[in-house]
């Protein structure tokens, strides 16, 4: 049976001429409404410091180890732990200001794992609430879900959506943690499908994220 389903914005393209294009879409419009949520004055005073140690992402501790059960990134350097299960690959190099992306080209599904900046002041729901109006009002995707969860100890936001991309449907779920200046999320995209591949990983995500 199917665990998992695609990349960033459509399923996991075997042609390779358009495989990292949905990607770099989601990651620009993630990125852009996420920056939209933020506040602009404690952006401002600690974006030299957070330029320097998030946006350029320190990968030499980080480990990636895959296995028929379960997929693990870990980044001790950031404190960080990325667990997914079934069997997924590690993309060979993380655009700027990612932990990782992962993709399961069997199963068709893809995630990505990042931080974002915010202010203290910030809760986690006006960062999720934020990022859920940006992808509705500004990328035109459709809210079908959002519940709240504990992950690891940290509370957290689960939110679903579907939309379509070049003609084809997907389903993308986001998962939204926060601790002091940072969020943490990991976004999920996959084709919609008649088993139970989608549901076994959204039943898995209370314990996909370790943030120390």
């Amino acid at each position: 049976m199917s665990l998992f389903p695609s990349p960033i914005a459509q399923p996991y393209a075997k042609s390779k001429s358009t495989s990292n294009r949905p990607t770099i879409i989601l990651i620009l419009a993630g990125s852009g409404i996420a920056v939209l949520a933020v506040g602009g004055f404690g952006l401002y005073r600690a974006g030299s410091w957070y330029s320097h140690r998030f946006w350029n992402i320190d990968q030499s501790q980080a480990t990636f180890v895959s296995s028929v059960e379960e997929s693990v990134y870990a980044n001790p350097a950031y404190g960080v732990t990325l667990r997914l299960p079934g069997d997924w690959r590690q993309r060979a190099k993380s655009p700027a200001g990612h932990f990782c992306i992962l993709y399961a080209p069997e199963f068709g599904a893809s995630a990505l794992f990042r931080p974002q900046f915010t202010t203290p002041q910030q809760s986690l729901d006006e960062f999720a609430n934020g990022m859920i109006f940006g992808l509705i009002n500004g990328a035109r995707y459709k809210l079908t879900g959002q519940d709240r969860l504990t992950v690891n100890g940290q509370p957290a936001r689960r939110i679903s959506f579907e939309y379509t991309l070049m003609d084809k449907p997907s389903q993308m779920a986001l998962l939204v943690l926060k601790k002091g200046y940072y969020a943490y999320l990991l976004t999920i995209v996959a084709p919609p499908g008649g088993d139970d591949s989608w549901k076994n990983l959204m039943d898995s995500l209370y314990r996909a994220v370790e943030i120390k």
